[in-house]
């Protein structure tokens, strides 16, 4: 299973939790709760603007947590579980991150294989939605021809070695951009 979690330096952070009495718990409580929200909007936000969204998986697998019974314990956390629905999600990482997809098993027996298939505009729906497996292709007649599958003609996939996909989904960037509107509300509650 293949979880993300998002960690920003929170010393100063802490540095105000140490200043603040226990009786402040519950509002110190609430401006973790409004920064985690804020962070986990923001990077929902990104999963559906930034990426092509199908099924909603990455979406609903970004979670956060607040865990802590008193000031100095308090701990905010910005992840992605690792399964939803029973379905592995084990893309996050690589949409925070950004990485390179290679290929490793498929078409190994093509010359110059193994190759990723990646779909092309003929074989998506109007929202990007693969129509047809590889699998189906072949079963109608589908053919490689160079480094494509074609099918009555048309291109269905395209062969690539490798696929580099950037770094989009910004949990990091949300749940850091939230520390200053926390050290904010921080502030607030040491100077009452």
């Amino acid at each position: 299973m293949i979880q993300l979690n998002v960690e920003v330096d929170s010393s100063e952070v802490e540095t105000y939790l140490s200043k603040l009495p226990n009786q402040m718990f519950n509002r110190t409580k609430s401006a973790f709760l409004t920064a985690l929200t804020n962070a986990d909007r923001k990077t929902k936000q990104n999963a559906t603007n930034r990426l092509k969204v199908r099924t909603g998986n990455l979406k609903r697998s970004i979670k956060f947590l607040l865990a802590g019974n008193e000031i100095k314990t308090l701990k905010g956390s910005l992840f992605t579980v690792g399964r939803l629905g029973g379905q592995s999600i084990v893309y996050a990482p690589i949409h925070e991150y950004g990485g390179t997809i290679r290929a490793k098993n498929a078409y190994k027996k093509v010359p110059g294989g193994p190759y990723l298939n990646i779909p092309t505009q003929e074989n998506k729906t109007p929202a990007g939605v693969q129509r047809m497996t590889a699998r189906m292709v072949f079963s109608q007649g589908g053919y490689i021809a160079g480094k494509g599958v074609y099918l009555n003609g048309k291109r269905m996939f395209s062969l690539v070695k490798k696929v580099k996909i950037p770094a989009r989904l910004g949990m990091h960037d949300a749940a850091k951009g939230e520390i200053k509107t926390l050290l904010n509300e921080l502030q607030n509650l040491v100077e009452e």
